[in-house]
């Protein structure tokens, strides 16, 4: 399968962990890569990697979301989403 045009920048909890999965797993190259940065390629995908250890999600109240979450090989959160306005 063929990836098109996207540049989707996604937290991750350890750079070099989710850079491995990407390759090993998705068939992605690093591009550049740094201690808290990535830049993976796959056709004309890019995605960039960017370190976060920001768990203050989890204590949110839930919110209306409408989308597809996933988790990649290393639990790291994949949500391509839009927040729902209700109406009123």
């Amino acid at each position: 399968m063929t990836l098109g045009q996207t540049l989707p920048v996604l937290p991750v909890r350890a750079v070099a962990d989710a850079v491995r999965f990407y390759e090993s797993r998705l068939g992605f190259t690093s591009r550049f890569r740094d201690a808290d940065f990535a830049i993976m390629v796959r056709d004309a995908a890019e995605l960039h990697l960017w370190q976060s250890d920001d768990d203050t999600w989890r204590g949110r109240a839930p919110a209306v979301l409408l989308g597809h979450p996933a988790l990649d090989g290393d639990g790291n959160l994949l949500t391509f989403f839009h927040r729902a306005t209700p109406r009123t």
